[in-house]
């Protein structure tokens, strides 16, 4: 739920032209990073956080080094991108915490204010939904791909967009923008138990039924065993 969460903050942000596009280079973002640039890193874009295909050296399973790492990160948005590139850009899709860490500093960046702040504003607060508690970096911003706890069903977004909640989220004139790309399947034959979006991976369950689908979409996926997790 959390990673579903950055993924309507942010397509609310492209609606109201906070963010440009999808297409926008990561490390345009993170100017004090220029250290950690190469022409590979510079072609991660924002498409392929939510499609948790950056092609950095991200591993999700046990002992979670990665995960720990970025939880006890002073910079954890620094630390993300200066993982080393495996695999190029938007060519292997690989479930992390990491991608999505970045959207939330992304949208930092671009608006001067924590992602708490932002999902309360632009999400939170138009549905109605005030009982929130997020758990928190070491450097003051939310942990926003994890362990969100808020009530179940508070927030829905419909596909033809004539559901309330909707109409408060995104302007008639520009919700073609995201809304869409939001309510349909990404990849053929993901399964309908899942809960999925086109630009974003929300459901960790589903990790191991991932392989094949995202081979026949012309990207490869590596064997991983899914771990239980709860509230992602």
């Amino acid at each position: 739920m959390t990673k579903s969460v950055t993924a309507l903050v942010l397509g609310i942000a492209i609606d109201r032209g906070i963010i440009a596009d999808v297409d926008q280079s990561v490390l345009s973002f993170f100017p004090d990073y220029a250290d950690l640039r190469t022409p590979e890193k510079d072609r991660i874009t924002i498409r392929h956080l939510l499609t948790m295909s950056m092609g950095l050296d991200w591993n999700d399973d046990a002992p979670y080094t990665n995960e720990d790492t970025l939880n006890r990160s002073l910079d954890p948005y620094r630390y993300v991108l200066s993982l080393p590139v495996v695999e190029p850009a938007g060519s292997v899709w690989n479930y992390n915490g990491g991608a999505t860490a970045l959207i939330g500093g992304i949208l930092g960046r671009a608006t001067g204010k924590r992602f708490n702040v932002l999902a309360t504003t632009l999400l939170f607060d138009p549905l109605g939904v005030s009982d929130v508690a997020w758990t928190w970096l070491p450097n003051g911003d939310p942990k926003n791909w994890c362990c969100l706890s808020m009530a179940s069903g508070s927030i829905g977004l419909r596909r033809k967009g004539k559901a309330a909640n909707e109409s408060l989220l995104f302007r008639p004139s520009t919700s073609s923008r995201w809304s869409p790309q939001a309510t349909t399947t990404a990849m053929t034959g993901w399964p309908t138990s899942c809960h999925r979006s086109s630009l974003m991976i929300t459901c960790c369950r589903c990790r191991c039924s991932v392989r094949a689908i995202a081979v026949s979409q012309g990207m490869a996926a590596p064997r991983r065993r899914s771990r239980p997790e709860v509230n992602e």
